[in-house]
């Protein structure tokens, strides 16, 4: 299917609805692959060698190349309503313990005297980044091996970022026309991920907030901090506005590995955290937050 964004459909809109239909085995569109039975589906990573960002590709399963049941294809209209006809996002947690969260790829980075390994880019189901609440992202940390980063690592990641996106906000002052088009939280997800672009597995900084562990954060109390200007600067200074359950579209998640080295001896890094570190400009992670994490 060619790419015509003017005549023709919305293709991330006819890649999603593809592959629920079981007749395919995998598609390719955009960098990305994904096989129904492969991770669920998951997208992950195309490094062939057509890229596949002019057209979309489709394969049918041998034993289906007969079936003339009719498509159930996207409204032509979704992708202007801001609500395209395909299967709804899950959230984080429930992405992962389906299976359904992308592969995470993960970059080595030095600061001080830890080397760190931080996710190349922030946590995404079907190649869309997904919006993270701070609670759902500890609740992530206790399946798996990932913590929040904190402004130090924030600071340090922008630094050493192979590329950097630096995108407008959707919802400056008097620019509600742009929300309108994307009334909801997905729909509004679904086009900030799209402008960020491909999945990267070379690290990519810069198009969002995250939410960072600070000392001195209270029970059910969020800080958030990023979203870049092009000299660096944060749009989202450290701010302790929210509660654990708020987020937007720009609210990601692009993990650290809790297992780093320090002066070249592997630590884990909710110790380090607990008793106060450089990666915490000096401070402590309060004990509450030091037992949801262990």
């Amino acid at each position: 299917m060619t790419h015509d964004p003017e005549r023709g459909p919305d293709l991330d809109a006819l890649a999603e609805r593809l592959l629920t239909d079981p007749r395919v085995t995998y598609v390719i569109w955009n960098k990305r692959i994904a096989n129904r039975q492969i991770q669920g589906g998951a997208w992950r990573l195309y490094d062939g060698t057509n890229p596949h960002t002019r057209h979309l590709h489709v394969s049918i399963r041998a034993e289906t190349r007969n079936d003339e049941r009719p498509w159930a294809l996207p409204d032509p209209g979704a992708a202007v309503a801001g609500a395209p006809a395909v299967p709804p996002l899950p959230g984080v947690v429930e992405g992962w313990k389906d299976g359904l969260v992308d592969n995470v790829y993960w970059s080595e980075l030095e600061l001080g005297p830890y080397r760190l390994r931080v996710a190349t880019d922030a946590l995404s189901v079907r190649g869309v980044r997904l919006p993270v609440a701070f609670r759902e992202a500890l609740e992530l940390c206790r399946l798996s091996h990932y913590l929040p980063p904190t402004r130090a690592i924030c600071d340090a990641r922008w630094r050493a970022a192979a590329r950097r996106v630096v995108l407008a906000p959707l919802a400056p002052p008097g620019l509600p026309p742009l929300l309108d088009r994307h009334p909801t939280l997905e729909a509004q997800a679904r086009e900030w991920s799209k402008r960020i672009g491909p999945k990267s597995a070379a690290l990519l900084d810069g198009p969002w907030k995250e939410w960072i562990l600070e000392p001195g954060l209270r029970e059910r109390q969020a800080v958030s901090y990023g979203l870049r200007r092009e000299d660096g600067s944060v749009w989202q200074e450290p701010g302790r506005v929210h509660d654990d359950a708020h987020k937007d579209w720009s609210q990601l998640w692009a993990p650290v590995h809790r297992k780093a080295t320090r002066d070249g001896k592997e630590v884990d890094l909710v110790d380090e955290l607990a008793r106060g570190s450089e990666l915490l400009l000096g401070g402590a992670l309060p004990p509450w937050l030091v037992e949801v994490l262990r």
